[in-house]
């Protein structure tokens, strides 16, 4: 390690500790230096420009909600990436699971839309069949209903 990336190590561990402690600012440069790295790797991930949009908004929340409980032994470069990883796998197993929804509810609403559509033509069917059973005289009438409808001879 040279010179260089030691002091920038250090300084890295100094913004973290000062965020660890609540310090916005810390907050801001670190977010400054590892957004913009932090969003390219969300655009290989993610193919939605605006669903990674959302996903790094989340994701540095979600650092500044949690930022006691960030670890000092760890380059936070590194948690920010691992961090992008598992919000992509979030991303996509929630999408499978919402399609899987849509699918689930599209089924049913064919199988209730097919079952409403058998109901409509069957009370057509009938009010048809009643009202041309109006017509007849009334004697046959009388006759047709008792053979068919209520199965006498």
């Amino acid at each position: 390690m040279s010179l260089e990336q030691a002091v920038a190590t250090i300084k890295e561990q100094e913004q973290v500790n000062l965020l660890k402690e609540g310090d916005y600012e810390a907050f801001h440069q670190l977010y400054k230096i590892y957004a913009p790295t932090v969003m390219a790797r969300l655009r290989r991930l993610v193919l939605d420009a605006e669903d990674a949009a959302e996903i790094h908004q989340e994701l540095f929340l979600e650092v500044w909600q949690q930022r006691s409980l960030l670890p000092t032994d760890i380059p936070f470069k590194a948690i920010l990436l691992h961090r992008t990883k598992l919000r992509a796998y979030k991303y996509y197993r929630d999408a499978a699971r919402i399609k899987e929804i849509h699918e689930r509810l599209l089924t049913l609403s064919t199988a209730e839309y097919e079952s409403l559509d058998e109901h409509i033509i069957y009370k057509e069917t009938n009010a048809s069949l009643l009202k041309a059973i109006a017509q007849l005289p009334e004697q046959r009438r009388k006759v047709f209903i008792r053979i068919k409808m209520d199965g006498q001879s």
